[in-house]
């Protein structure tokens, strides 16, 4: 019975120191321990507490301002924001710049803050007033911070400038006044180039109208060339053919009055015969411009005299033939 009442006592302690002793480990803490004198991770669940330091792995965010001055004793305020998180690789720096406490983290920013103040006044101090720039000066620092940070057992995670304000008011006025004259005279000069690009796109678009009408008119005067061409070649064709059919027209008359003057009986055969008798029928007291009249006057007269003579050469030549 006394050794159950022993046991039973025992695990009692065994749980209450369990309780006690052991902390679980939360997925945003590192839970720190020292082994054969090395700081390391561990990574299990439960933890000592004793023999174990936790603290928040996440980002801690700090702002600060410093006070410096520029080339030339000019006073000049930067404001500042940090943000670091706890480097799981260089555990033990980390705990050699903020020691073994759960502010660790804070202790560590805090110097990791004023190497970065340092960094700042050296660089200012460099510089005119009128050059220093929050991007500048964050390009400047970034990769110097960062190499800092590590030897610290940080890691950095943001670095802004927030703002690079002169102490002396005045200064700061004049260089608003400056920034404002720099601004009106930029967008001045950007007016006038666009005022310049808009005439020098209508002068080119101009040119190019009277390019496309200049090449246009000689496309007209071209085809107008051509179709002068083609017309002269038809018209000189149709006086060629002209020309042809005269000549065979007079070829052909040529023939007939060489036909008559062989055989003058063929004349009673010729339709303007015919058609000079119907005429003549028609009007009979008519005098024809050109001299056609017999001896007594008349067209009629001169048709009778022609028709004898040709009637009489024919006797004759018939009495020839016999």
């Amino acid at each position: 019975m006394e050794f159950w009442i022993t046991l039973a006592a025992l695990i009692v302690i065994l749980v209450l120191v369990w309780l006690i002793e052991y902390r679980y480990r939360r997925p945003d803490q590192i839970v720190l321990r020292e082994r054969k004198g090395v700081v390391e991770e561990n990574k299990k669940r439960w933890y000592p507490r004793h023999t174990s330091l936790a603290l928040p792995g996440n980002v801690y965010a700090v702002q600060s301002q410093v006070d410096t001055e520029a080339r030339g004793k000019l006073g000049v305020r930067v404001v500042m924001d940090l943000a670091v998180a706890p480097s799981r690789n260089h555990l033990h720096a980390l705990v050699r710049a903020g020691g073994w406490s759960s502010d660790v983290v804070v202790h560590a920013t805090r110097e990791l803050e004023r190497r970065t103040h340092a960094l700042i006044r050296e660089f200012a101090e460099q510089k005119d007033i009128d050059v220093l720039e929050p991007e500048i000066l964050k390009k400047q620092l970034t990769k110097q911070v960062s190499e800092m940070a590590l030897l610290l057992g940080l890691e950095l995670d943001n670095l802004h400038i927030q703002s690079i304000e002169p102490l002396d008011k005045r200064i700061t006025e004049a260089m608003q006044r400056r920034e404002a004259d720099r601004i009106l005279e930029e967008t001045e000069k950007a007016s006038q180039q666009a005022r310049v690009s808009a005439e020098k796109a209508r002068i080119e678009a101009d040119t190019e109208i009277a390019d496309r009408e200049h090449s246009l008119r000689l496309k007209k005067l071209e085809l107008l060339g051509k179709e002068q061409a083609r017309e002269a070649a038809l018209a000189e064709a149709r006086v060629r053919e002209e020309q042809k059919r005269r000549l065979m027209q007079i070829e052909t008359e040529s023939r007939e009055m060489e036909l008559l003057k062989s055989h003058p009986e063929m004349i009673l055969l010729s339709p303007q015969l015919a058609q000079l008798a119907e005429s003549s029928q028609q009007l009979r007291n008519a005098r024809t411009v050109v001299n056609l009249q017999g001896q007594d006057g008349s067209a009629v007269g001169f048709i009778q005299e022609l028709l004898q003579d040709v009637l009489k050469r024919l006797q004759k030549s018939e009495t020839k033939e016999s």
